[in-house]
């Protein structure tokens, strides 16, 4: 049996994680999420910006095909990450 890509040390049940509803950046700047911030791919690739606002409704759309990974949230897009790690 092959290990597992989501999630580190084959644990885990093969699959990825975005965010939602962690929209917490520094300072003034949107552009830098302080954790991985809502759309990221988590523990993977963050959201390169913070569109969502706590407390407030967001559309999320993800599209994976083969190795990649995109996200737009409310229509801006956050994440574009191709996993590219050898397959099993």
């Amino acid at each position: 049996m092959g290990t597992d890509r989501a999630t580190p040390f084959g644990k885990g049940i093969g699959s990825f994680e975005s965010c939602g509803n962690d929209n917490g950046y520094a300072g003034d700047d949107r552009t830098k999420p302080t954790d991985f911030g809502t759309g990221a791919v988590y523990r993977r690739v963050p959201a390169r910006k913070v569109v969502s606002n706590d407390n407030e409704w967001f559309t999320m759309t993800v599209l994976a095909v083969g190795p990649t990974i995109r996200t737009w949230v409310n229509g801006e897009p956050v994440v574009n990450w191709t996993d590219d790690r050898p397959r099993d």
